[in-house]
């Protein structure tokens, strides 16, 4: 994952926490992109406590290599994460931001909703 990915993250972190749900199915999609193994989802699973299985979600994906912020971008698409997707893909703070998820937007990971693609335009 790229750097600019994971401070991304990591600066929206607790609004990632407050509009993620569904999370197994989150991990287990992860699990079948081979994104994450079967020890991470154990891992992010086995707290008790949602927010610290969301935490540990944006925790360990953002080890997970190259591919692993446009799978996350994708699998939560899928499981109709909008919001979540919405907080990664947006952005309008610089240029340089808006050149990062128009190639995140050619390689058909960033959310569909009408806000998104009027920020991508």
């Amino acid at each position: 994952m790229d750097q600019y990915h994971r401070k991304l993250i990591n600066t929206f972190m607790l609004d990632l926490i407050s509009v993620t749900f569904d999370l197994e199915d989150i991990v287990n999609k992860l699990l079948e992109a081979t994104i994450i193994n079967e020890w991470m989802k154990n891992y992010i699973l086995e707290d008790q406590v949602e927010s610290v299985k969301k935490t540990r979600l944006y925790e360990v994906i953002q080890g997970r290599g190259p591919e692993a912020f446009t799978a996350l971008c994708r699998i939560l698409r899928e499981t109709r994460n909008y919001a979540a997707c919405e907080i990664l893909t947006s952005s309008k703070t610089s240029e340089q931001e808006k050149q990062i998820l128009s190639s995140i937007d050619l390689l058909d990971t960033t959310c569909r909703c009408k806000r998104c693609s009027e920020l991508l335009k």
